[in-house]
């Protein structure tokens, strides 16, 4: 059988009162009621669980057995009570999708002081938008990617899109810019990398080469993350054009240098979406 909690604290009571009239006292209960709690518990042990005597009520060896096992088990329920009352009140986070670069340079700064918690996934701008559209997010930020119509948009911050290649590259020394035609051109050191598709970045690029009659060069090696593309950019002498805000710190540390180009790509825009009319 499996105890109820009001057996198991009349139990607890007349342990701790020393009687059943001052169990009843402490649990705010008529003494008949704690007498017949009592006796329902003893009937389903099949055995006395009390000693009743003139100077008052004591447990028996069975049931001092029982108060063993009474008291954690009433401790876990109200742990589990405090575990439901914290889930109650606790307010949902906001889920928030992030591109790459917004992710590891800005939303960090953006979230420090923000009142309400948020749980951040990082993702290309062309997968923020599908999470925001599909309900998986409440806000998106992106980086010069085209906005769905479906979607808000407001513009949050601006940035501008850098060539950089490695010190010991040869286009680190030269003084004049680098032509589009060279930009997706091979080098003797190395070609162009790029994020994949989907990066805001990469669509800024090609959006701007289009504007000159070029394309991104089909054989182009392509990196899923800023990080990747600078380390290849650092290491296996490579170009890469990626935004400011994720070249920067390589470019404070020496690790890349950035190098003029003939190219003027619109801003890469940082955004925020949410379906339409929940926009707020």
């Amino acid at each position: 059988m499996r105890p109820t909690t009001a057996q198991l604290e009349a139990l607890i009571a007349v342990a701790e009162a020393g009687s059943i009239s001052a169990a009843a006292q402490r649990l705010s209960l008529a003494q008949p009621t704690v007498s017949a709690t009592l006796a329902r518990l003893e009937a389903a042990a099949g055995t006395a669980l009390l000693e009743r005597a003139p100077g008052g009520t004591r447990l028996t060896p069975s049931g001092r057995e029982v108060l063993s096992r009474a008291r954690p088990a009433l401790d876990a329920l109200d742990e589990v009570g405090r575990v439901l009352d914290a889930l109650r009140g606790a307010p949902s986070p906001v889920r928030v999708a992030a591109s790459y670069t917004i992710a590891e340079q800005l939303l960090p700064v953006w979230l420090g002081g923000c009142p309400v918690t948020t749980q951040v996934e990082v993702c290309n701008s062309e997968r923020v938008q599908a999470r925001v559209l599909a309900g998986e997010a409440e806000i998106g930020f992106i980086e010069g990617a085209s906005v769905a119509d479906s979607l808000e948009e407001q513009v949050v911050a601006h940035d501008e899109l850098v060539l950089v290649v490695a010190p010991e590259h040869p286009w680190a020394r030269r003084s004049g810019a680098v032509t589009h035609t060279e930009l997706i051109s091979p080098t003797r050191v190395g070609s162009l990398v790029l994020r994949e598709e989907g990066s805001g970045a990469r669509e800024v690029l090609a959006r701007a080469l289009t504007e000159r009659a070029t394309a991104l060069p089909g054989d182009a090696r392509v990196l899923g993350s800023n990080a990747a593309v600078l380390t290849a950019v650092r290491h296996s002498g490579s170009h890469a054009v990626l935004a400011r805000a994720a070249a920067q710190s390589s470019l404070d540390a020496g690790e890349v240098v950035q190098v003029p180009v003939a190219l003027q790509p619109a801003a890469a825009v940082a955004a925020f979406e949410s379906p339409r009319p929940a926009y707020a």
